[in-house]
């Protein structure tokens, strides 16, 4: 049953960090925001360079403009500053420390570019670095308009991802402080979604659109494949017994977490992949795997007498069911390996396997970009 285990970390990890590399064949990673960012204070830099006299007074005295406010209540140099806060004045400082080669500051701008600049020099290049500035700032702009766009369409895809996983109250939970990079919420009482009025085969055995029931989350379905309707020990997912919670009779969502965070650790090492690409590969491939193994997972003890209990029966369940003998289902009650009875701690697909249907937690639909 490792198809289903795999989706459910892939869809609620946090998504890769998208990171670019510098074509100056630089090996560091940067985020898009980091790599705009220095491109922003390189062409302060540059700035810098050809600033007329008023603009290096205010940089080199800084007892007299220690703050924006000091800058502002002179007219003849306000007008030469864009500043919002005094971290904008102490940002300029800094780069115009490297810009002029000053004794505590970083040394490779000054010396790559011969600064600081002749009179002369300054007045040649001054109009041309306005106009390419200007450029740069029409394109970060651009930038940041896309980017906040991208940060929302990360943030919706991440969203679906984890309501693919663990249904609408977990997305609710998580809608107000998840990012597409941050940790997401834990299941609670309140979220895990489990109907407190069925029992294990009331809630599992046939996949459907009722909320907190088989077919609507991947974590109802990795509970539904590792829990029979019984009250002793469950060993259908591993060879020890996860819990000994009765599913045979209703329980409510205060027992069955117990059951979940049992299930939940199968998967923990799971490769959830380091990039969206590998994410998104991951997630398709799981999906396939999941389609495979439909109606594979079974034990035959018994001649298969007609077509009510051959392979078009079986076709879309899901987890262990014993095959032949009586026509199977995937009702777990005295489900067993040996049993004749046509018991299975499965799910039955065929509802949702019509044409016009589809698993909704299978149904994702996301683009990385």
């Amino acid at each position: 049953n490792s198809s289903v285990l795999h989706n459910i970390q892939a869809l609620t990890a946090p998504q890769p960090e998208q990171k670019i590399q510098e074509i100056s064949g630089s090996l560091t990673e940067q985020t898009p925001h980091e790599a705009m960012s220095q491109i922003l204070n390189r062409a302060l830099k540059l700035n810098l360079t050809v600033a007329e006299e008023p603009v290096y007074v205010v940089l080199k005295e800084t007892e007299k403009y220690k703050s924006k406010a000091g800058i502002d209540k002179e007219a003849d140099k306000k007008g030469y500053f864009k500043l919002q806060t005094d971290d904008d004045l102490n940002k300029l400082r800094k780069l115009y420390g490297e810009v002029v080669g000053a004794e505590k500051a970083n040394k490779d701008f000054s010396q790559t570019y011969t600064t600081p600049l002749s009179a002369v020099h300054k007045a040649a290049l001054r109009t041309p670095i306005a106009h390419l500035y200007k450029k740069l700032l029409e394109i970060h702009t651009k930038f940041s308009k896309d980017e906040q766009q991208l940060i929302s369409d990360e943030k919706e895809a991440r969203l679906k991802l984890i309501e693919a996983a663990g249904g609408e109250q977990l997305k609710t939970a998580a809608a107000d402080t998840v990012t597409a990079i941050s940790t997401g919420p834990e299941f609670t009482t309140e979220t895990l979604p489990w109907d407190p009025s069925g029992d294990r085969d009331a809630n599992c055995a046939a996949a459907g659109d009722t909320k907190n029931k088989a077919g609507m989350t991947l974590a109802t379905d990795m509970l539904c494949i590792c829990f029979a309707k019984k009250n002793c020990g469950h060993t259908f997912c591993q060879t020890s017994a996860l819990t000994t919670t009765d599913h045979g009779s209703a329980k409510q969502a205060s027992d069955v977490i117990t059951d979940w965070h049992a299930t939940v650790k199968l998967c923990k090492e799971t490769p959830v992949g380091n990039t969206l690409a590998q994410r998104a590969h991951l997630i398709l491939a799981s999906i396939a795997d999941f389609k495979a193994r439909l109606g594979k997972n079974m034990i035959k003890i018994a001649t298969v007498t007609s077509a009510a209990n051959g392979a078009v029966k079986v076709g879309n369940f899901y987890g262990f069911f014993v095959y032949g003998g009586s026509p199977p289902t995937c009702g777990s009650n005295g489900s067993s390996e040996t049993s004749a009875a046509g018991k299975g701690v499965c799910i039955d697909y065929s509802a949702v396997r019509k044409p016009g249907k589809e698993i909704r937690n299978y149904g994702i639909k996301v683009v990385y970009r």
